[in-house]
């Protein structure tokens, strides 16, 4: 059996609709496609693809099962291999750079021009780059793929946004529950410490910006 046009995108509409993820959609499209020239003519398009789905994956629920256990791997993967990449910074050759960033840090928060407002807007700048990533890169999918259908990736990069905010609710937060705001426990800081929160926040820019490096990279060659 060969699928006409119309039926190509009658499966592909179906599987849209039933599947979360670019690459298992892409996956699963491709195999049943293959699948279908061992079946008769004399079969009917539906019952063909029906019957391939059952066989092969288990029917949609297996589909989606098979895509939740790969999301999981790929969270694993992701989360391990942003974990390589900071814990690099702390090792030769990266350690020179960690090095020349804390100095510069430490550096910015003995101006007389550094303030609460300053390290509020160095750390929101930093917070920024991820986001403008993620815009950059459903820019490059719909022109790509004419789809912005998200990457099984994209759990792993709700993770990498998910963190640092929750660590920047902590530092902004418990420090007014011991003085009256947070510009007098800012007054009151240590510069080391000021400077260690700001490396922190801009390692994890910089190692955010390699793992989606990687990914376009992963994109660019599919």
């Amino acid at each position: 059996m060969k699928p006409t046009a119309e039926q190509q995108q009658f499966l592909s509409k179906n599987l849209s609709k039933n599947l979360m993820y670019r690459e298992t959609y892409t996956e699963f499209y491709d195999h049943i496609l293959s699948a279908l020239e061992t079946k008769p003519d004399t079969m009917s398009f539906q019952d063909a693809v029906d019957s391939i789905i059952a066989d092969d994956f288990g029917g949609y629920a297996g589909m989606r099962g098979i895509e939740s256990r790969y999301q999981k791997t790929i969270m694993q993967e992701m989360q391990q291999k942003y974990v390589a990449y900071v814990t690099g910074y702390l090792k030769p050759p990266l350690i020179g750079l960690t090095a020349s960033l804390a100095l510069l840090f430490y550096w910015v928060t003995q101006q007389a021009w550094f303030s609460a407002g300053t390290f509020f807007l160095i750390v929101i700048g930093m917070r920024m780059v991820p986001s403008l990533l993620k815009g950059t890169r459903y820019l490059w999918l719909g022109y790509m793929f004419k789809t912005t259908k998200g990457s099984v990736k994209d759990g792993a990069f709700k993770w990498l946004d998910f963190a640092p905010i929750m660590v920047c609710l902590i530092v902004f937060t418990i420090p007014v529950l011991y003085t009256n705001s947070w510009s007098d426990w800012f007054k009151s800081a240590n510069a080391i410490g000021l400077t260690i929160f700001l490396l922190l926040c801009a390692i994890h820019t910089i190692t955010y910006f390699r793992v989606y490096k990687d990914e376009f990279k992963t994109i660019i060659t599919r």
